[in-house]
């Protein structure tokens, strides 16, 4: 039986896992990335229409997914347009952070691999550490509070 954030108020940990198999999911994560491009300006809120065309998906493709995002309650719907909820936003960020942080370790497994490049390995390493320093979603991680922390309050 699946089951919802909305369900799981007592365990923040079983919420934490919930998102991770829903973001596990490319389906899921795909729908989310498409609202969160949009969310930033309210009025630019996509409606089914423009969604299911973005992602080449039927009626019941669409309905099946955001019925499970709308009841885990990381996208609402508001005047036939969604966008991500404030907890949805949350989980799209800490989400982004990892994405984030998959790239970065890539980029050092590659340099430890191939020390042959236009950088040395210390210039590398700079040019890494600067694109962690300037990024938005590691910005926010660090002055806010945690997206674990949160839900064990709610």
């Amino acid at each position: 039986m699946r089951q919802s954030v909305t369900g799981m108020r007592k365990s923040s940990s079983a919420a934490l896992i919930w998102i991770l198999k829903v973001f596990s999911q490319e389906r899921y994560f795909d729908l989310v990335r498409v609202i969160a491009k949009d969310s930033t300006c309210t009025e630019n809120n996509l409606t089914s229409k423009e969604i299911m065309d973005e992602l080449n998906l039927t009626r019941r493709q669409f309905n099946s997914r955001i019925s499970r995002l709308t009841v885990g309650k990381l996208v609402k719907k508001v005047n036939n347009k969604y966008s991500l909820t404030e907890f949805g936003e949350e989980a799209y960020n800490a989400i982004k952070i990892i994405e984030n942080a998959t790239r970065v370790q890539a980029r050092i497994t590659a340099m430890k691999i191939t020390k042959f490049s236009e950088y040395s390995v210390d210039e590398e390493m700079d040019r890494i550490i600067n694109s962690l320093i300037h990024s938005v979603h590691l910005g926010e991680l660090i002055t806010q509070t945690s997206l674990h922390q949160r839900l064990e309050r709610s």
